[in-house]
């Protein structure tokens, strides 16, 4: 015989017995464990709330991986001079022009002074070289222009180009707070090989470990630069998820791998042309679910370093890109 259906009052009962823990009021505050309904509240409040998360500006990208969110670390990987960097440096411009976004950008690779160079030139769309031959001619318009930049959308980044350990990195994070009166975003690492350290596999590992677990522990969302070994495959073809020197992968929740097709010795002549100015990013590893990947092309201006959607007027008539 079937049981007769539960009404309303008694299927709330019910939950609300199912709900209430075994361990009423009085609990001891333990030091290392916690409930595992808080992680499901923690998890629940992160669904819910993903504007905390840091967006990459790459829409199909930002699809997959639904912004990096406080204590996570993504690997951006590529072979060098493929443009790893400026994927980045990308997302944080448009970061700094859509939102409210702080920014910490660690950088041991380029001194500040570049960096601040290429952000600029993505933002207001300048060429690098006339950029510098501007100011180098006393350009009014150009320097006000720079002046007044430097001190409203990229006094929200701050870039610290010394190979930090990561007691400093928090020493920095906290001045960071200081300046701002609030908590960064964002952090950039420019790049993982170049922190102190060891650069054999071990090094190597240990370094993505204590850059996983600063992350953590600072509770920002952090993304590293990470060079592909030359075992890695040919410059021209995706980076798979294990394509970083010495790995490292292990500890990211996703791995973006940064290729050019420019680089194939087999390109046609009009190939060539058309990828002269193309970038591809791979999500190669994405541990949210429902762990999409893809592989996106984009248009790279040799101008400006912008990386936006590739349309069919960007395409050069020529070579002149691969010169």
């Amino acid at each position: 015989e079937l049981p007769s259906p539960l009404t309303t009052e008694e299927i709330v009962a019910r939950l609300e017995g199912a709900s209430s823990s075994d361990h009423g009021e009085g609990v001891p505050d333990y030091k290392y464990i916690e409930p595992t309904s808080t992680a499901f509240d923690s998890f629940v409040d992160y669904v819910r709330n993903d504007e905390g998360r840091f967006l990459l500006g790459f829409p199909e990208v930002d699809l997959a991986m639904r912004g990096l969110a406080r204590g996570e670390m993504l690997l951006v990987v590529g072979h060098s001079h493929n443009g790893k960097s400026q994927v980045l440096y990308n997302s944080i411009v448009t970061a700094l022009l859509n939102t409210d976004a702080h920014i910490l950008l660690f950088s041991p690779d380029e001194p500040r002074e570049l960096v601040a160079q290429k952000l600029h030139c993505i933002a207001y769309g300048r060429n690098g070289e006339e950029l510098e031959q501007q100011i180098k001619d006393g350009n009014e318009a150009v320097l006000e222009e720079v002046r007044v930049a430097s001190r409203s959308l990229f006094d929200r980044i701050l870039i610290n180009d010394g190979a930090l350990t990561f007691t400093q990195m928090s020493d920095t994070l906290k001045e960071a707070q200081d300046y701002w009166g609030r908590h960064p975003n964002f952090a950039m690492v420019d790049y993982l090989e170049l922190q102190p350290g060891e650069s054999d596999h071990t090094g190597v590992v240990a370094k993505a470990q204590g850059l996983k677990r600063w992350s953590k522990e600072a509770s920002i969302p952090l993304a590293v630069v990470h060079q592909a070994g030359r075992g890695s495959g040919d410059r021209h073809k995706p980076a798979l998820i294990t394509a970083g020197k010495y790995g490292g992968e292990q500890e990211a929740l996703a791995v973006l791998g940064v290729y050019r097709k420019r680089d194939d010795p087999s390109l046609s002549y009009l190939e060539k042309c058309y990828h002269s100015v193309s970038i591809n990013v791979r999500v190669t590893k994405n541990k949210r679910p429902p762990n999409k990947l893809g592989d996106f092309e984009y248009f790279l201006c040799p101008h400006t370093g912008q990386i936006r959607p590739y349309r069919d007027d960007d395409i050069p008539p020529d070579d002149r890109y691969m010169r």
